[in-house]
């Protein structure tokens, strides 16, 4: 008939941090060379030392989308994804002073597949989308979470993570 069976795929628990930087459309075409020479080196580093290291990470522009298998994990290098960016004295490096990012954190079941497009392992569904929705409301300077990912830091012991509502 023509019509072919879905194929059989398992979600898995992931910890996805959606981020991207304040004002990025404003850089002139003259900076863009100090974002990607500073300011994405200055990820790329931090992801490479990390003891929190992201299972996977990807960039488009300003964006960076990195997945977690652990809500720890996840909540530690948001953190200190965040304080590496503000303790950066961005205007003696050709970008804005104000630079900064906002990270959005979100907890749930998602596809783990090879992208047909990129060939590497990226993660799929409705709850990437929903962690991706999060970093567009969360103020430049926070990590915003779900309530889903404030409960798994809830009920995990072991650390010292604490989410307060907004």
């Amino acid at each position: 008939n023509g019509v072919k069976q879905p194929l059989h795929m398992r979600r898995r628990l992931k910890v996805m941090l959606f981020a991207d930087v304040k004002n990025y459309s404003r850089l002139s075409d003259e900076q863009i060379p100090a974002f990607l020479g500073v300011f994405l080196r200055k990820v790329a580093r931090l992801i490479a030392r990390s003891d929190n290291k992201p299972e996977a990470w990807h960039t488009w522009g300003d964006g960076l989308y990195l997945v977690f298998n652990d809500v720890v994990d996840g909540a530690a290098f948001s953190l200190g994804l965040l304080e590496c960016i503000e303790r950066s004295h961005w205007e003696r490096q050709g970008l804005p002073e104000d630079t900064t990012i906002r990270v959005g954190l979100h907890a749930g079941p998602v596809y783990p597949a090879l992208d047909p497009i990129t060939r590497r392992d990226n993660f799929f569904g409705t709850h990437v989308n929903r962690a991706a929705r999060i970093e567009q409301a969360t103020t430049p300077g926070c990590v915003f979470t779900s309530q889903e990912t404030a409960a798994l830091l809830a009920a995990t012991p072991g650390h010292s993570f604490v989410c307060d509502y907004v």
